[in-house]
């Protein structure tokens, strides 16, 4: 598979089109966390969201979630500690803001770890 960005190949990308097909939306107050049932799928943000770790959702590596945000910008959290890399940095943080009127992936990279692409 030849690489396209940043050592990433089209296979990272599988599932993306139908990802965009689907909505799901998480309802507003409080802190909601993503399940399995959102992965390949489009959310949309309307409340601070949380990553969930490894022991309470079994998300497979390689699974992509995209975030849609709408008139208020909102908190995604990660797993722990560092569990979340925004592309383009080498820093790894605990949490994001997804800023309002805009959209990111989320792609789990490994145990507990996720890299955000988007305007962030």
């Amino acid at each position: 598979k030849a690489a396209l960005y940043h050592g990433h190949t089209m296979a990272d990308a599988e599932g993306l089109p139908a990802a965009l097909d689907a909505l799901l939306d998480i309802p507003a107050g409080g802190t909601n966390a993503l399940t399995l049932a959102d992965r390949g799928r489009a959310v949309a943000i309307t409340a601070n969201t949380g990553i969930p770790t490894d022991a309470a959702v079994a998300f497979p590596a390689g699974s992509v979630v995209l975030l849609t945000c709408g008139a208020t910008a909102r908190t995604i959290t990660g797993p722990g500690a560092g569990s979340i890399t925004v592309e383009g940095s080498a820093v790894a943080v605990a949490s994001f803001v997804l800023k309002a009127n805009k959209s990111a992936v989320i792609r789990k990279t490994g145990s507990n770890a996720w890299r955000v692409f988007g305007d962030v």
